[in-house]
C-alpha cells in the first residue's frame, strides 16, 4: 500500500511539472506571436513611410526610414528587401545635390555602398545602372576622372537594358555630361587639347541623340575656343 501511495504521489508531480511546462510553452508561443506581430507592423511603417517620402521627394524622410527598417529587420534575422538598397542609394545622390565639398562626397559614398549591396539584382537592372552612373559622375575627387569613365560604363549597360525611349534620352544625355566633364578635365587640369576635343566630340554626338541645341552650342563654344588656342 505505501508503495502505491508513492507511485501516485510520483505521478502527480510529473503531471503538475507537465502544466506547468506546458503552460510557460504556450505563453512563450503567445509572446513570440505578439513580438512577431509588433515587428511587422514596424517593419510595414517604415516601408510604407519610405513610400510616402519617396512620392514626397522626403529624401532624408526616405534614408532615416530605411535605416529604421534595416535595424529592425535586422534584430530578428531577417534578410533586408534588396530594393531598399537601390531605393536609398537614390535618396543619398538626390541629399548630396545640396551639399559642397566633404559632406557632398560623404553622402555620394554611401549612395555607392548601398547601391552596390543590392546584390545580385543589381545585374540587368536599368535602375541600378543609371543610379550608380549618377553617384560616380558626382564623385569629384583626386579619381575623378576614373570615376566618370566608370559612369559611363554603368550608362551604357543601362543602355542596353532598357528599352524605354525616355530612359534612352535621358541616358545618353548622362552620358553626354560625363563626356564633356572629362574634355574639361583634360582642358583645364591635364593640359591635353587632343583628348579635350575627342571627348568634346564624343559629347557632342551624345546631346545630338536627345537633340539638345543649347548643349550642342556650349560644345561648339569650346571647340572653337580650343582651335584658337591650338593655333
Amino acid at each position: 500500500m505505501r508503495n502505491i501511495c508513492i507511485a501516485l504521489t510520483v505521478l502527480l508531480i510529473i503531471s503538475l511539472s507537465f502544466n506547468v511546462y506546458t503552460s510557460i510553452k504556450i505563453n512563450d508561443l503567445k509572446n513570440n506571436i505578439q513580438t512577431l506581430t509588433v515587428d511587422k507592423n514596424s517593419i510595414n511603417k517604415y516601408i510604407n513611410n519610405m513610400s510616402v517620402a519617396y512620392k514626397n521627394l522626403d529624401w532624408n524622410s526616405v534614408t532615416l526610414n530605411a535605416s529604421a527598417y534595416k535595424r529592425k529587420i535586422k534584430s530578428i534575422n531577417e534578410p533586408v528587401d534588396s530594393k531598399i538598397y537601390l531605393y536609398t542609394s537614390y535618396a543619398y545622390y538626390k541629399l548630396s545635390q545640396n551639399l559642397q565639398n566633404g559632406a557632398k562626397f560623404e553622402l555620394i559614398k554611401k549612395g555607392i555602398d548601398e547601391i552596390e549591396l543590392y546584390g545580385l539584382e543589381y545585374k540587368d537592372n536599368t535602375n541600378a545602372y543609371f543610379v550608380k552612373g549618377l553617384l560616380l559622375l558626382n564623385l569629384d575627387n583626386d579619381k575623378y576622372l576614373n570615376n566618370l569613365n566608370e559612369a559611363i560604363n554603368e550608362f551604357n549597360n543601362a543602355l542596353k537594358v532598357t528599352t524605354d525611349n525616355k530612359q534612352i534620352i535621358n541616358i545618353n544625355h548622362h552620358i553626354g555630361v560625363a563626356y564633356e566633364r572629362i574634355a574639361l578635365l583634360y582642358r583645364d587640369k591635364l593640359k591635353n587639347i587632343g583628348e579635350a576635343k575627342k571627348y568634346l566630340i564624343k559629347a557632342e554626338e551624345k546631346y545630338q541623340v536627345t537633340k539638345e541645341i543649347n548643349m550642342i552650342n556650349n560644345i561648339e563654344r569650346y571647340l572653337n575656343d580650343l582651335d584658337k588656342v591650338k593655333k
